[in-house]
């Protein structure tokens, strides 16, 4: 989480995205306003986020090629 560290006014979220074995192979972001991401409704944003990067990756698309991951 960046809390207005960078840009003031901003915040921003990110989730990493796991592959089968456990690396992280990219990651999920959100960013906006402190009016947008409040501290309300930040826990729920989050989670969200989670789950999302959490879904991207399954099983079946870890079998090391570029043509499997479409």
């Amino acid at each position: 989480m960046d809390d207005e560290e960078e840009e003031l006014e901003v915040r921003c979220l990110a989730a990493p995205v796991f592959n089968q074995s456990g690396a992280c192979i990219a990651a999920l972001a959100i960013a906006g306003t402190i009016g947008e991401l409040n501290d309300e409704k930040i826990d729920e944003f989050a989670g969200c986020l989670i789950r999302a990067a959490r879904s991207i990756v399954s099983p079946a698309k870890t079998t090391g090629t570029a043509e499997s991951a479409t």
